[in-house]
């Protein structure tokens, strides 16, 4: 028994040291590639943030976006003023610390009785629309074939959400300024304003196109005039 019982402990210590030398072994490959890969990178990666950089200090990519230096990230990448007049824009602009963050918002202060947006989508972000005070109309329109329309009177308080990539607008039809904020699953939300894009397009889309689309609807005369018009805001 003695003999068996000092066989066990040998097997036992050789096991051990076996699994030592495994481990370090291992750890020390994972450290020659971690520091292989920083040194490559030029820093530590973190999966924190990705602070918004132009390229020349950006070290690594997360999401398809060339990250700062997370070494000379400092607080004022997350902070900013985005006021501009009655509007308030926070966005990956204003604040490079929301790259990749999928979030932004507006913040409207002054939107007169009878303003609002025109018929528009973000093809990158669903939006959500806090009223704070006055009212607006508010709606968006699903996807064809079925082009339903869904709107609502908003006044303060209310919430409204519109889908990601739904032509939307906004409409003051009170009788005073209203208030109200914008969040957004984006960090730079794209904009496509639907008039504008069909009938001031640089170039401009052929007018055949346009009338046969628009055919039993507009009258051409009324189409041309809106090709005409909308291509002198561009111009």
């Amino acid at each position: 028994m003695q003999g068996g019982g000092c066989f066990i402990l040998v097997a036992f210590a050789c096991l051990a040291l076996a699994s030592h030398n495994s481990f370090v072994s291992a750890n020390n490959n994972n450290n020659n590639n971690n520091n292989n890969n920083n040194n490559d990178m030029g820093t530590i990666r973190t999966k924190d943030f990705c602070v918004k950089t132009n390229g020349s200090d950006g070290v690594f990519l997360k999401e398809g976006k060339y990250c700062k230096d997370p070494l000379i990230v400092t607080v004022n990448d997350f902070s900013g003023n985005g006021h501009d007049g009655t509007r308030t824009t926070v966005n990956v602009d204003r604040i490079p610390g929301l790259n990749t963050l999928e979030i932004s918002m507006i913040f409207d202060a002054s939107v007169p009785a009878g303003g609002g947006d025109p018929p528009h989508s973000h093809p990158d972000a669903a939006q959500i629309l806090l009223m704070l005070s006055g009212s607006h109309l508010i709606g968006f329109i699903t996807s064809h074939p079925n082009n339903t329309l869904y709107t609502k009177n908003l006044t303060a308080g209310d919430v409204f959400v519109v889908p990601k990539g739904c032509v939307h607008f906004t409409y003051n039809n009170g009788n005073v300024p209203a208030r109200y904020l914008l969040i957004f699953s984006d960090e730079d939300p794209r904009r496509i304003e639907i008039p504008s894009t069909l009938f001031g397009a640089k170039p401009s889309i052929p007018t055949s196109v346009l009338s046969r689309s628009f055919a039993n609807i507009i009258p051409l005369r009324i189409l041309l005039a809106l090709i005409k018009f909308f291509a002198s805001l561009v111009n």
